[in-house]
């Protein structure tokens, strides 16, 4: 299985802490450039998208979310099973040259969250393991795509889920993997999680810049929310008294 690490060619600071967090534990890997937001069009035409036409997305979601979407479509061009992927502020638990080097013990899934975001979400155990590890079916929003494991169905479904958006629907690639897409994807988090984003462990630590362009353009954001946002929150606000925990890190 391969493993990518998408991060923009000049990110030298990021790119040293990926050489060193996976180094560490013999981790063979590859980055992949990430889009910037001067590539979008050049990209999305290249992708068969209008997302450069988006005007609710920063300028780094948009290419946050393109280079995701470039990485699914080397995986389907090149006919892989499955494939890592990993953002450049994560840090990695315990044994990940044991995950990244087992399959899974399901074959039928689209996608498994490696990353925990250490907020609150709703999981049901299930039998399957990867590396020793648990595979919860994923139930209800859990933001983040620091590092998952990606089957090529899956890869595929996103692919036509973007392909078929109008312009001002798009959202950032987090929630399209792990939210507006949970009841018609096999998405499973892996339990206790691998991995987590850096600055999830110490805000002061490779802050993130599409955070940073998230918050600047929320309020432009808040007229889009749909009808299933609010039964969204409502249901999170009911479950988090009943059914939902954090997904630990080790």
């Amino acid at each position: 299985m391969k493993t990518y690490v998408i991060s923009l060619s000049h990110a030298e600071e990021r790119r040293d802490h990926i050489q060193a967090e996976f180094g560490k534990q013999g981790i063979e890997f590859e980055f992949f450039d990430a889009v910037t937001p001067a590539d979008t069009l050049a990209v999305c035409q290249q992708l068969g998208l209008s997302l450069h036409h988006n005007n609710t997305l920063s300028d780094g979601e948009k290419a946050c979310l393109l280079s995701h979407a470039l990485l699914w479509q080397k995986m389907t061009d090149e006919d892989l099973d499955y494939l890592a992927v990993f953002e450049d502020d994560v840090c990695l638990g315990r044994e990940a040259n044991l995950v990244l080097t087992s399959s899974p013990s399901i074959s039928d899934f689209d996608v498994i969250k490696l990353e925990t975001y250490l907020e609150l979400t709703h999981t049901r155990s299930t039998n399957y393991k990867l590396g020793g590890r648990m595979l919860h079916l994923l139930k209800a929003p859990h933001t983040g795509t620091a590092g998952y494991l990606l089957s090529n169905s899956g890869a595929r479904f996103f692919l036509t889920h973007l392909r078929s958006l109008p312009s001002q629907d798009y959202y950032a690639v987090d929630h399209l993997m792990f939210d507006a897409n949970l009841k018609s994807i096999k998405a499973y988090q892996l339990v206790p999680a691998l991995c987590v984003q850096a600055d999830r462990l110490n805000p002061t630590k490779l802050a993130s810049a599409i955070k940073q362009g998230r918050d600047e353009i929320a309020p432009k954001k808040k007229k889009h929310r749909t009808a299933m946002h609010y039964i969204n929150k409502l249901y999170r606000s009911i479950g988090k008294r009943t059914f939902f925990k954090t997904v630990s890190f080790e």
